[in-house]
């Protein structure tokens, strides 16, 4: 009788050590989930550039990301001037998010737009919307270099920008120079801010 009781024991003993260890780590997954980026690279040519550009966000905005690859969707094509609709890029993101990560980026080797004053469809090198979870980036327009270093620092200022949008940050309008400026369409305004936000930005959100 004494032996089955402390047999009774240690198994109940064990079932509640397996039980808490299984509820911690769910609970520490699903923390890591919505504390996490996702990368989604769709049909990215330059995918050497992805560990650097997650070693980037993880530095900057300190939080982990993850990587998955997936297709361009056809809805989002605009066939009569070879473009993907950036705004439909970011509804599409928003559905592959089912696991409710912190943020998903799309990046793409292809050209993307958006709509701007009278224009329809211009083209831009990234779009973030405030306060969301969604942004989406094109190398497209920042390729005319030779030199691969150049490129992965244009995508990481452009991807650290569009993160900024989500966060909540506008473009930035003060004195100091900021990867939160607006580009205007030009990769020249691209080079020349700095990979950093100015202390007024950066004021503004948790870091």
């Amino acid at each position: 009788m004494k032996n089955k009781i402390i047999i009774l024991i240690l198994l109940i003993t064990v079932f509640l050590k397996f039980y808490c260890f299984s509820t911690i780590n769910y609970k520490i997954n699903k923390q890591n989930i919505k504390d996490t980026v996702l990368i989604v690279c769709m049909d990215l040519k330059e995918s050497y550039l992805i560990p650097d550009i997650q070693n980037t966000i993880t530095s900057f905005y300190k939080i982990p990301t993850k990587c998955i690859n997936k297709t361009l969707p056809s809805f989002a094509y605009l066939n009569s001037i070879n473009r993907y609709n950036a705004n439909k890029l970011i509804n599409y993101l928003g559905e592959l998010n089912t696991q409710h990560y912190k943020f998903v980026v799309g990046i793409t080797s292809r050209d993307i737009c958006t709509r701007k004053d009278q224009y329809p469809n211009w083209g831009v090198f990234g779009l973030g919307t405030l306060n969301n979870t969604g942004c989406v980036i094109s190398t497209f327009r920042m390729k005319n270099t030779s030199i691969s270093s150049k490129l992965l620092t244009r995508t990481e200022k452009v991807v650290l920008h569009e993160i900024g949008h989500n966060y909540g940050l506008r473009h930035c309008t003060t004195e100091y120079s900021c990867f939160m400026k607006a580009a205007n369409g030009t990769i020249k305004e691209v080079d020349k801010e700095p990979l950093n936000l100015c202390k007024v930005c950066k004021s503004k959100i948790p870091l």
